[in-house]
């Protein structure tokens, strides 16, 4: 499952969430404005933009990271 790390506010949040809602693709998203432990995780790992974006464990990237990801899967129509 795609873990998405953001906030309401993130545009290329609010994409990534698109992208994986046009593709059926089941997503869960964090927001670190509500979760503190989420948000600390992220600082001490030094990502310092949102979104940050896992496959389970596999880490993606940003939102650009996750178009190329989905589209070398061959899963993607892309969203803009």
């Amino acid at each position: 499952m795609i873990k998405i790390y953001g906030t309401k506010t993130c545009s290329y949040c609010n994409r990534a969430k698109s992208l994986c809602s046009v593709n059926k693709i089941p997503y869960v998203e964090i927001n670190i404005s509500h979760d503190e432990e989420a948000k600390q995780m992220l600082l001490e790992n030094n990502y310092k933009t949102v979104p940050q974006i896992w496959n389970d464990e596999e880490y993606i990237g940003g939102y650009t990271d996750l178009v190329k990801y989905l589209s070398e899967k061959g899963t993607a129509s892309l969203v803009w």
